[in-house]
């Protein structure tokens, strides 16, 4: 096939907490994770909150060698990107899934563990994004499932992301805002994820495993896209 340097291609990689649950702070997996979120999971007191924060640093340094803090700049909105402009990069993490994303183009990412069970809340949390429009798409509450609900505010934290201006964005813009943009969806291990693009292009998951043994292995994951 032949390379087209044009196409938008998003590579995303994904640590699974559970990974972490064992490591050392002393491990040679964490020798090399930027001081930034080392500090930042070492004032975190839920494990699970420090393990991800942890997991962006792993990934930083494993998939883009990224080890100080100079090498990441954070705009005025929040938005992260590289120092020196190679790619553009998008970090989330929720539930037990960790996730780095980089891209020859604008993305935006999310990730959200999916709910045993809904309430009115995730209803109407859709309802002040998606407005009178959420109709069109669930015609009422008991009609909402998980799935569906974790698509939805998935694609409208990724859209929002994209944008680059994130909560700072008004509300009434979200509609707009989402209307914009492409999105690849994304189920795997409870979660849903959702990458977007301004651009039709490709994504490719990728889970991140370090093992005991000091080698590191990348196991291509099965996903459901949508």
């Amino acid at each position: 096939m032949e390379y087209d340097p044009d196409k938008i291609v998003t590579n995303c990689h994904i640590i699974d907490i559970a990974d972490l649950e064992n490591v050392d702070q002393n491990s040679y997996i964490l020798q090399d994770i930027m001081p930034y979120y080392k500090t930042k999971a070492q004032k975190i007191q839920s494990r699970k909150k420090s393990l991800a924060e942890l997991g962006v640093g792993v990934l930083l340094a494993r998939v883009l060698n990224i080890t100080t803090n100079e090498a990441i700049m954070i705009d005025e909105y929040g938005k992260p990107f590289l120092a020196d402009e190679k790619s553009e990069i998008g970090i989330s993490h929720a539930g037990n899934l960790v996730l780095l994303a980089t891209s020859n183009g604008s993305i935006g990412v999310d990730v959200e563990p999916l709910p045993d069970s809904l309430s009115a809340y995730h209803y109407y949390a859709l309802k002040k994004v998606y407005g009178n429009q959420l109709s069109d798409i669930v015609e009422c509450e008991k009609d909402l499932t998980p799935y569906v609900f974790c698509k939805l505010w998935t694609q409208a934290e990724a859209a929002v992301k994209l944008d680059g201006r994130g909560l700072r964005l008004d509300p009434v813009e979200h509609l707009h805002v989402i209307s914009e943009v492409y999105f690849c969806t994304y189920e795997y291990k409870k979660h849903i994820i959702t990458v977007a693009t301004y651009e039709v292009g490709e994504v490719a998951m990728k889970e991140q495993k370090w093992m005991i043994n000091r080698a590191a292995t990348t196991d291509a994951v099965e996903v459901k896209g949508g």
